[in-house]
């Protein structure tokens, strides 16, 4: 008798602990998503390449753009616009990118321009300045730094390399675009 109920606490623990971990498998990923607190006024962003087209850097820059075009923004290359993006030798910086953006007393952003370091990034795959651009237009639409594994973490390289040769915006970096148009 003492044996049979043994083993009825072991099956109701055992379906219990399987409950518990599968919960934990299933559950949706938390929120990680950071804003910068600005978002252009529309999700119709034009943005333009500036400058010299040295090697595949425009090229990578236009895959960037268009993988944020998975999510309510629109990213649209033009000639000229309020979105700028170049590349220039900022020297052993640190930095493989950086963007700068201003915002309205409304919090809309009104101009933004993100470059490429080419001392840091003439040497990388094609790829990987596809995760950097991608990385540096997430935060001229309004993103900051996130998680690993996410493009907004802050060493898009580092998501690019130890996460799956991953150059396209993640789930939760899509929901944080989402979340501002």
């Amino acid at each position: 008798m003492e044996s049979l109920m043994k083993r009825k606490i072991m099956r109701v623990a055992a379906v219990a602990s399987t409950v518990a971990v599968l919960s934990l498998m299933l559950a949706a990923p938390a929120q990680a998503y950071a804003k910068n607190g600005c978002s252009w006024g529309s999700p119709n962003v034009n943005w333009f390449y500036s400058g010299q087209d040295y090697g595949d850097f425009k090229a990578s820059a236009d895959e960037a753009a268009n993988n944020w075009n998975v999510t309510h923004v629109k990213m649209t290359h033009l000639d000229t616009g309020p979105f700028k993006a170049y590349i220039q030798d900022d020297g052993n910086s640190g930095y493989s990118g950086w963007t700068e953006w201003e915002c309205s007393s409304t919090q809309q952003t009104t101009r933004a321009e993100s470059h490429l370091n080419t001392h840091d990034t003439v040497g990388v795959e094609y790829g990987e300045k596809v995760a950097i651009w991608a990385h540096e237009f997430g935060h001229g639409l309004g993103l900051n730094h996130s998680t690993p594994g996410n493009i907004m973490f802050s060493c898009a390289g580092c998501t690019y390399q130890d996460f799956g040769k991953r150059n396209k915006p993640q789930e939760d970096d899509r929901n944080g675009i989402n979340s501002l148009y």
